[in-house]
């Protein structure tokens, strides 16, 4: 893997590092009632300054757990198994692994949910972001990075890799379907980052493990669920969120804004109608216009990330006409944060208000300034404490005039369960 492939693979896994390596302290969560849980919540934080959790916000159900596929011995031992089935066929040696760690891209469609994953999420963040490749193992999981069986032929810091899924979870019969297909393309996939959804049709995909990078992308028809087929689409790096918009399908990849121009019949057509700077990370559609928020590229040190609008959606949607007519209305200020913590930072998921428009006094009601959590990776040595994690509130008047709103948004978590 060269230089490229590796910032791409980093990039992937950048937002995720948090999530994995706070896992540890969340661990017995299932087991302890919900006032403490609710406790817990309180103490971590500034108790004076958030309200008593609501307790339905803290009930769940478990839809679907992972379920083993390996058979562990010990770090670089040859009794390793991968793949198998300890479910049904028990492990003559060692223990059953759960390598499908991470729920990734999720789309719904009627009552199916389509949803991808992403293998031992925590050691590939270890690896190829904190640069930390010697194995490790404890009573919770196991990183072998150099030692997997995978490693060669992929390096050290994504040696504990393994193969993507794909499944369907209907919603009405309570049913957890695996969908993965038999197509050697996911051989070659890091992830299932992304899923979007439109009419017959459920894109599934991630960034191409191979030299010549890209991202792959697996197609289904969600009345019958079958396969239609894989496709890589060179010249991109990564591919996050999609959005449909009056039957128009877009999805937000490496510096641009596609839409899907295909059918069942020929799915992975594609065009380019946004043109943007750093990749394009989230989608929301505000006021009859499509707001992406896209991320810095390390490829590209020039370009902060920052909120990009494109023009009014036509009756037809977006074509290739309304490329260059995106604009960035807003992007992190360098006045405030140091450029190179800003190489670093990236924004999270947008939520919508229905009565928001970009004027400073719109919307006042629980103004907040915006914040944000900077984070040093090790490739930017320079920066003291690259290790160091903090926060940063950036004021109203830096904010090129757009006003975040504190508004009962109820964003979907997906959780999967190893």
């Amino acid at each position: 893997m060269n230089d490229r492939n590796c910032l791409v693979y980093l990039a992937s896994v950048f937002l995720v590092a948090g999530l994995c390596l706070g896992a540890p302290h969340l661990a017995r969560a299932a087991d302890i009632q919900l006032q403490e849980l609710e406790q817990f919540w309180l103490d971590a934080y500034d108790a004076s300054k958030i309200p008593a959790l609501p307790s339905v916000a803290l009930i769940r159900d478990l839809l679907a757990k992972a379920a083993p596929d390996e058979c562990f011995v010990g770090i670089g031992d040859p009794g390793n198994v991968y793949p198998a089935n300890p479910t049904t066929q028990p492990c003559s040696e060692g223990v059953p692994k759960v390598n499908q760690a991470y729920v990734w891209g999720l789309a719904k469609s009627a009552d199916d949910v389509w949803f991808g994953t992403a293998p031992n999420v925590h050691c590939l963040v270890i690896g190829g972001f904190l640069d930390m490749t010697d194995p490790v193992q404890t009573a919770s999981y196991v990183c072998e990075f150099g030692a997997s069986q995978f490693s060669p032929p992929l390096p050290p810091m994504v040696g504990d890799w393994r193969p993507p899924q794909i499944f369907i979870y209907n919603t009405a019969s309570e049913a957890l379907t695996n969908k993965t297909p038999l197509d050697p393309l996911i051989l070659a996939t890091l992830g299932i980052r992304s899923a979007g959804t439109v009419g017959d049709v459920v894109f599934l995909g991630g960034p191409s493990l191979s030299l010549s990078g890209g991202v792959n992308l697996f197609a289904f028809n969600t009345q019958t669920g079958a396969f239609l087929g894989s496709a890589n689409l060179p010249g991109y790096d990564n591919i996050r969120k999609w959005l449909a918009v009056n039957g128009a399908l877009y999805a937000g990849v490496t510096g641009h804004v596609l839409r899907w121009t295909g059918s069942l019949a020929d799915p992975f057509q594609f065009e380019q109608v946004g043109d943007i700077g750093g990749d394009a990370a989230e989608l929301a559609l505000h006021q009859g216009r499509i707001f992406v928020n896209a991320w810095p590229r390390v490829l590209a040190p020039g370009e902060l990330s920052g909120l990009w609008m494109s023009p009014l959606l036509p009756p037809g949607g977006l074509t290739t006409a309304d490329a260059g007519s995106w604009q960035k209305v807003w992007q992190l200020p360098t006045a405030v944060v140091p450029w190179l913590p800003l190489m670093a930072t990236s924004t999270g998921a947008p939520c919508t208000c229905p009565s928001w428009q970009p004027r400073p006094t719109s919307c006042n009601t629980g103004l907040q300034p915006m914040r944000l959590t900077l984070w040093s990776p090790p490739w930017r040595r320079t920066v003291p404490s690259v290790s160091s994690e903090g926060s940063i509130s950036l004021p109203p008047a830096r904010r090129s005039n757009f006003s975040t709103v504190r508004r009962s948004c109820r964003p979907l978590f997906p959780v999967w369960a190893g």
